[in-house]
C-alpha cells in the first residue's frame, strides 16, 4: 500500500514511519514543504496530486497546557484550527479523492465521567481544551467519512527518538540517582510507539473501521510507572516519591483522574501489545550506560 502521512516528522510519526516503510510506500506530507492542514485549498490540491490508497493523519497540536491557554479564543485558536478544522480538511480531501483515512486520536477525549476503563463504544467526555479539540476532530471525521478509522492511543513512549518522553525522563533521573515525584492518583495506559505501527498494519490488512483503542491495556499511575521502571532496570525505587494530581498539575491544564483505555477490538482479534514491563525488555543498552 501507499500511505500519505501528515505529521510524519513528529514525535510519533518520526518513529513509526520507518516501521511502516517495511511493508508500505510512505509519502510524507510536510508543513516544511508547504502542506498546511489548516488551509483547505492546499490540502485539496496536495491530495489531488498524490497516488495513494491511504491517508494516515498524525499531524496535531499536542501541547496540552498551551492548548488550555487558547481556550478563550475558541474556534479562532491555533489548537482548534489544527485539530478540528485541519482534520476536517483532511477528511474532505480523503472523501473527494477516495482515500481510506486513519486518524490518530487520544485517550484525553475521556475523563469527566469517571470509570475504571474506557471502551471504544463509551461516550467521550474530555476535561481539557486539547481533549475537546481532538473529540471535535473525531466527530467531524465520522460525519464526513462513515468508514474512517479512528485510532486512539495514550501516553506514547519509545526508546529511539530524538524527542524525549516521560519514560526516558524517569530512566535518566533514576540512572543519575536524582530523587523526583510522580503522580499517584492519576491513571493512564502507556503506549509503546512501535506498537502503533503494528496496529496500523492490522487496520490496513483487515480493513478495520470505526473507533479502535491501541494501547497496552494496562492501567497505571505515573508513580506506578516510575516504580515499575526502577524495579525492572534495577534502580533505587526510593528515589521516586508519590505526589497528587492537584499538586503536580497546579496552574496547568486540567487532567482527568483516569483515562485508561480498554482494547475491545484488538482483544477480540487476539492481538496483544507490549505492556510497559515487556517493552522495557527491548531497551537499548546504551540508554542505560
Amino acid at each position: 500500500m501507499t500511505i500519505a502521512v501528515s505529521g510524519s516528522n513528529g514525535f510519533i510519526g518520526g518513529k513509526i514511519t520507518p516501521l511502516l516503510q517495511r511493508k508500505h510506500k510512505i509519502i510524507p506530507l510536510l508543513r516544511e514543504e508547504g502542506f498546511d492542514i489548516t488551509n483547505q485549498d492546499v490540502v485539496m490540491d496536495s491530495i489531488s496530486q498524490i497516488n495513494c490508497e491511504i491517508i494516515l493523519h498524525l499531524a496535531a497540536y499536542t501541547n496540552v497546557d498551551e492548548a488550555e491557554k487558547q481556550k478563550i479564543y475558541g474556534q479562532d485558536s491555533e489548537v482548534w484550527k489544527t485539530n478540528v478544522q485541519g482534520s476536517a480538511n483532511i477528511a474532505q480531501a480523503a472523501k473527494k479523492f477516495d482515500k481510506k483515512l486513519i486518524y490518530i486520536s487520544t485517550d484525553m477525549v475521556f475523563g469527566k465521567n469517571e470509570q475504571d476503563f474506557y471502551h471504544e463504544k463509551d461516550n467521550p467526555s474530555p476535561v481539557n481544551f486539547y481533549g475537546e479539540t481532538k473529540l471535535e476532530g473525531e466527530k467531524l471525521i465520522k460525519n464526513i467519512i462513515s468508514d474512517a478509522t479512528i485510532l486512539r492511543i495514550a501516553y506514547p513512549y519509545t526508546f529511539n527518538a530524538e524527542k524525549g518522553d516521560y519514560v526516558r525522563l524517569f530512566i535518566r533521573l533514576l540512572k543519575e540517582g536524582k530523587p523526583f515525584s510522580s503522580v499517584a492518583d492519576c491513571y493512564y495506559t502507556p503506549t509503546y510507539i512501535d506498537d502503533i505501527a503494528t496496529v496500523i498494519n492490522v487496520i490496513i490488512e483487515r480493513n478495520l473501521t470505526g473507533v479502535i483503542h491501541g494501547t497496552s491495556g494496562e492501567k497505571l499511575s505515573g508513580f506506578e510507572i516510575a516504580q515499575k521502571i526502577a524495579d525492572k532496570l534495577g534502580f533505587d525505587k526510593n528515589l521516586v516519591s508519590p505526589t497528587t494530581r492537584a499538586e503536580f498539575f497546579k496552574d496547568r491544564a486540567p487532567r482527568a483522574k483516569n483515562t485508561a483505555l480498554f482494547n475491545d477490538t484488538l482483544n477480540q482479534l487476539g492481538i496483544k501489545l507490549h505492556t510497559l514491563e515487556e517493552a522495557l525488555d527491548e531497551i537499548p543498552q546504551e540508554l542505560l550506560a
